[in-house]
């Protein structure tokens, strides 16, 4: 078998062996309510929000789908946050529970040991499999004449929450025990002092980790990069109550828009999508695997397995268009890869899996990353890894 570790890639070299996946079942998801038209992998991934997961394993045996079902034509519509449990091994539906909630407040997170945790209108609420309310963590509006906003991170390993709240310039950020929803540690920058510039520090942090977070500052250049448009980019990590640090800068590489966005595929290992390909790296910057994507292609936000061995990267590419009537192109799912992070700081690229992409809008991993889900238009389906792993 061919290994590919630490380096600089292009298409043409060799991989691992190829990470073949068996079809097991399917299940139609739209008598529940999940229409075929409401969402796409790039609206779905193109400003990475670790805070909505269409489908995501919530441990070994049980499937957790959540999306919004929009009752009404015309705003304001009422909208109602559904979730249903599936069997893993089979397919069969276990339960369902929905929500009224507004459409920006969404999210649903899954936990390390088996539970779930819905974003409402005020608050997080925790959840067993039975769904039973286990505990809550209020996200109140102070009602200052300001503008305020609160975010939701995961972190790889699904251990911590982290709760950011944004309140006309400054920023605290909540690190919780996602089992009892309890504060564990929070910083605090007033005024703007995570050093990213006044009043832009929310759109810069892209995740966070247990101990870090990560945060993108584009700088615009606008230069034409194929079918995209590039800027300068800028990472930097933070790792406690002080400024932020600059570990990797990345000229004419972030793509104009949301698609551009760091994010931790473990404690030690993050993940940064380029108009050039795809990079990864540690936390002081250092590059640990780099690879060129074919012309028009483009990387989205990806999924790690739990144990964080796993990660899977969607690659879109632009199609069609025509500038003369004003046509821009749209963007298709051309493939899933698969990379594999052996010695936590050594990455591995496989090659792609080998399941058919057409109409997919969201997929997962297992927590041991031997199993795929996807959701492809309204019906979910699960694949099975072949050989060695």
């Amino acid at each position: 078998m061919a290994e590919i570790s630490s380096g600089t890639l292009s298409r043409d070299d060799p991989v691992a062996a190829p990470a073949s996946f068996r079809f097991l079942w399917d299940a139609k998801l739209a008598p529940l309510g999940l229409r075929s038209d409401w969402a796409n992998l790039v609206s779905n991934h193109s400003r990475p929000r670790p805070d909505y997961n269409l489908v995501t394993f919530l441990d070994d045996k049980i499937l957790i789908v959540s999306f919004p079902v929009y009752e009404g034509r015309n705003p304001p519509a009422r909208r109602i946050f559904r979730v249903i449990l599936l069997d893993a091994n089979t397919g069969m539906i276990l339960g369902t529970r929905q929500w009224e909630a507004l459409q920006r407040e969404l999210g649903m997170q899954t936990t390390y040991a088996g539970k779930f945790i819905v974003r409402t209108r005020q608050e997080m609420e925790l959840y067993s499999q039975a769904f039973e309310k286990l505990a809550e963590y209020p996200l109140p509006d102070t009602r200052r004449p300001v503008w305020e906003d609160w975010e939701v991170y995961a972190t790889p390993n699904r251990k911590h929450l982290v709760v950011a709240h944004f309140l006309d310039r400054d920023l605290t950020l909540d690190w919780l025990d996602s089992e009892t929803l309890v504060s564990q540690r929070r910083w605090h920058a007033p005024s703007g002092e995570f050093g990213l510039g006044a009043d832009k520090d929310k759109d810069k942090i892209h995740d966070t980790s247990n101990k870090r977070i990560v945060a993108v500052q584009k700088e615009r250049k606008v230069e034409e990069y194929g079918a995209f448009a590039a800027d300068d980019c800028h990472v930097f990590v933070g790792d406690g109550d002080r400024p932020l640090r600059k570990i990797l800068e990345r000229p004419r590489s972030c793509p104009v828009g949301g698609a551009a966005g760091s994010q931790w595929v473990n404690e030690e290992v993050l993940f940064l999508p380029t108009l050039q390909g795809v990079l990864f790296f540690d936390a002081e910057g250092r590059e640990l695997l780099t690879e060129s994507l074919e012309k028009n292609e483009l990387a989205y936000h990806g999924r790690s397995s739990l144990d964080g061995r796993w990660f899977v990267v969607p690659i879109v590419q632009s199609k069609g268009g025509f500038d003369l009537l004003d046509i821009g192109p749209h963007l298709v799912l051309k493939r899933l890869q698969i990379y594999e992070i052996r010695d936590e700081l050594r990455v591995l690229r496989h090659a792609d899996a080998k399941v058919n992409t057409k109409n997919v809008v969201s997929f997962a991993l297992s927590p041991d990353g031997t199993r795929l889900a996807v959701i492809r238009r309204s019906d979910i389906e699960l694949y099975a890894a072949q050989g060695p792993r």
